[in-house]
């Protein structure tokens, strides 16, 4: 009955969709193209004797960071990689451009034709959810057809524990249908526990076996820009952008050598970011600019992040300043950058808490904050900025290893 409501709201719902299409189909001329994917409908071919596993990866981090374990997959079986937006679709072809096993596609949206309709084409082994992504119709359908739901990599912050148990009644018979979830952490496991999941495993987070290209920094058409030191705003949010500005003001007048580089979370606000600097008096540019009077570079394209950190003097981790709950903070502690991040990061509660133990890294709540720590890293290369960098080695040799350990989880789970 409750699932019939659900697929009843989703119809209610529909025009929304309609709309969001139109505007998504506007800047993301691909997306129009693979529209039929939405309504479960997918142009794949099966190999003969090979089983095939559907793995679902949301985004573009999602995709950069469950792509290992997709790759292993993909020896044994073929492996259908969806996901839910533009950047991740474009970043799931790049990475997997040359591996016939592992076919790319949107994911259908959550209603029960549809779903039904995908599922009935790939006949997974396996449905994979990788990280936060909980489908009420997929998992339900899954359950029916007798194909394990697997979470992998799971972390289920505190915020979203707090609205699904709102809906409990619900979300209860949802969480209760996913045969195996592979949590990050033990909050993370006492969450998903309390939701009705039974078997639960504590792995880790397969983002500390992910190794990134550092060398695509030669390559940078903006590289003269990053010979000067420079201080980098990654994956910033709108109400990160005036601080960040705020706070290299005060790094430039004690360290006028020193340039910004802001990479946006959503590149389509690099427009909004430029004007924003502007009205506040900075001059900025994009990276296909030569301007040398600019000291403000704004990054837009997307995969370059693990290069910048790799020469940044210090690195600012966004989403943390506002309430979006921050992002990934692995990458610059495997790429050796000291960074730091705003104290919104309810997202990656234990990991983060990991790293403040270990004295690898700091939180900042105002623009003298960021200017008093970058000095500090600045001055104090050989002590602070070292520190930094050796504590954070030290959390990430230890977490090591999770990606084998959910690998052999999913295997032994079907």
């Amino acid at each position: 009955m409750l699932i019939f409501i659900y697929n009843l709201i989703f119809l209610v719902l529909t025009p929304i969709f309609i709309t969001r299409i139109f505007f998504k189909a506007i800047g993301d001329s691909s997306y129009l193209m693979n529209l039929k994917n939405r309504f479960g409908v997918l142009s794949t071919s099966m190999e003969p004797g090979l089983e095939s596993i559907w793995f679902h990866s949301v985004s573009l981090g999602e995709v950069i960071s469950s792509s290992d374990l997709v790759r292993k997959l993909s020896k044994d079986h073929k492996v259908i990689l969806t996901t839910t937006t533009g950047t991740g679709f474009k970043k799931a072809n790049q990475l997997f451009f040359d591996n016939k096993r592992v076919d790319i596609a949107y994911a259908p949206w959550d209603f029960y034709f549809f779903t039904l309709l995908f599922l009935n084409k790939v006949q997974p082994k396996a449905a994979i959810f990788f990280e936060t992504e909980i489908w009420p119709n997929s998992i339900h359908l899954c359950k029916a057809m007798e194909i394990p739901s697997i979470v992998c990599n799971g972390r289920l912050s505190k915020k979203s524990f707090k609205k699904y148990m709102k809906l409990n009644i619900f979300f209860k018979k949802v969480f209760s249908n996913l045969d195996l979830v592979m949590a990050q952490g033990d909050e993370d496991k006492n969450h998903y526990h309390k939701l009705g999941c039974k078997n639960i495993h504590v792995t880790g987070s397969v983002k500390f076996d992910q190794g990134f290209d550092l060398s695509k920094l030669e390559s940078l058409s903006f590289k003269k820009f990053l010979e000067h030191p420079y201080f980098l705003a990654a994956s910033t949010h709108e109400g990160e952008d005036k601080i960040i500005l705020d706070s290299f003001n005060l790094i430039k007048k004690d360290f006028p050598s020193v340039r910004l580089v802001v990479v946006p979370r959503h590149p389509e606000r690099a427009n909004k970011i430029k004007a924003l600097f502007l009205n506040m008096g900075s001059k900025s540019i994009y990276e296909n600019e030569e301007e040398i009077s600019a000291d403000i570079l704004i990054v837009k394209s997307l995969g370059i992040l693990p290069a910048l950190y790799a020469d940044a003097q210090l690195a600012f981790v966004g989403g943390s300043l506002v309430n979006r709950g921050g992002h990934n903070i692995i990458e610059p502690a495997i790429a050796k950058c000291p960074f730091i991040l705003g104290e919104n990061y309810f997202n990656f509660k234990s990991i983060v808490e990991s790293f403040i133990s270990a004295k690898a890294t700091h939180i900042v709540k105002t623009p003298l904050d960021i200017f008093e720590l970058f000095c500090k890293t600045y001055k104090n290369q050989d002590d602070f900025r070292e520190g930094m960098i050796r504590n954070a080695n030290t959390v990430v040799e230890k977490n090591i290893g999770a990606t084998m350990r959910q690998l052999s989880l999913i295997r032994a789970s079907y």
